[in-house]
């Protein structure tokens, strides 16, 4: 279900934005199509949340780019003990995130674009969702992997098996 809802709000955010770049292009060189300025605007704050939405996930299914050649050379104990380090640093550094972009969002309220005027908010929120996404993911594997008991299959365990 939470893959599935990912995917589906990936795919959407996908169209959207395709369907808004290709009027902008059709718009700058067929001269009876008005330009509508919002257009770019939109289409950014699309991507905007289609990235945070998409880097969330990556933490959901564990699919993020990571070095392994160290922890495939190390003894089995060790190799417990280096991913314990990097899962703690790892939602340091998006602890933080979650923070900054926490009190980004609330600063942009006072903000507005200028072409919807729409309250900058909009996009900063895609920072906020995208690293609490990222947080919750990252804890429910840390989880995982101190208190779930280690099987041969386990070294990549996304949060939900597919069906």
């Amino acid at each position: 279900m939470i893959k599935a809802f990912f995917r589906y709000a990936l795919a959407l955010h996908l169209g959207v934005l395709c369907v808004l770049v290709a009027y902008q292009v059709v718009a700058r060189y067929i001269s009876f199509v008005p330009p509508f300025l919002w257009t770019e605007e939109v289409a950014r704050l699309v991507f905007i949340w289609m990235v945070m939405i998409g880097a969330g996930y990556g933490f959901v299914e564990q699919a993020h780019f990571s070095f392994t050649y160290v922890h495939s050379v190390l003894p089995k104990r060790l190799r417990r003990h280096l991913t314990t380090i990097v899962y703690l640093i790892v939602l340091a550094v998006m602890g933080f995130f979650l923070w900054s972009s926490l009190i980004f969002f609330i600063k942009g309220f006072a903000r507005t674009s200028l072409v919807t005027g729409m309250p900058m908010a909009a996009s900063y929120g895609a920072l906020l969702f995208g690293a609490g996404i990222s947080v919750i993911a990252i804890l429910i594997n840390f989880y995982r992997h101190i208190f779930l008991p280690v099987t041969p299959d386990a070294t990549v365990t996304p949060i939900e098996k597919e069906a």
